[in-house]
């Protein structure tokens, strides 16, 4: 990621659309965004 998480919550639509993109990532891929990219830098 490229932006820091802002201390105070100001931007509650960024979190559900990034938690609900997870989610998402989850059902297609079988996997977590972590885990999908660990596969990459551990290989």
């Amino acid at each position: 990621m490229f932006f820091k998480k802002p201390a105070s919550n100001h931007f509650p639509r960024l979190e559900v659309s990034l938690a609900n993109f997870n989610r998402q990532f989850k059902v297609l891929k079988g996997m977590t965004p972590r885990e999908y990219r660990a596969m990459f830098v551990s290989s």
